[in-house]
């Protein structure tokens, strides 16, 4: 497993001001996730965590909206995507049904030319 690096707070910043910085396991239970969760999107997600004077574990609100904003954009881009290809397959779909209009796939098709040479 790695080994998560946490950046050093400003010293201007108070860790007593809960509007500025919250802790992971307090960030878990406003988002009602397993404290794991927030954990894990330190680890793997992210997540930028700090350190005071080298103890406690902090995260400061504004990062975590940016993050939580750049997290929903990947989301809905993923969806958008995946409709997309959706609407593309049932397009082709029809086409295909409809025995109308070429689609976009080859798969199958080879040329007949030179059937007539061969001899097996």
């Amino acid at each position: 497993m790695a080994e998560v690096t946490y950046e050093e707070l400003d010293a201007s910043i108070d860790v007593m001001d809960l509007t500025v910085v919250i802790k992971p396991v307090a960030l878990a239970k406003e988002l009602e996730v397993a404290p794991q969760i927030v954990y894990g999107y330190i680890r793997n997600g992210g997540l930028p965590a700090h350190t005071k004077n080298g103890t406690g574990r902090y995260i400061l609100r504004e990062e975590f909206a940016a993050w939580e904003a750049s997290k929903a954009e990947k989301k809905a881009e993923r969806e958008r995507k995946k409709a997309e290809k959706e609407a593309k397959a049932a397009a082709d779909a029809e086409a295909k049904a409809a025995g109308g209009g070429e689609t976009e796939s080859t798969e199958g098709t080879e040329s007949a030319e030179g059937d007539e040479d061969y001899e097996g």
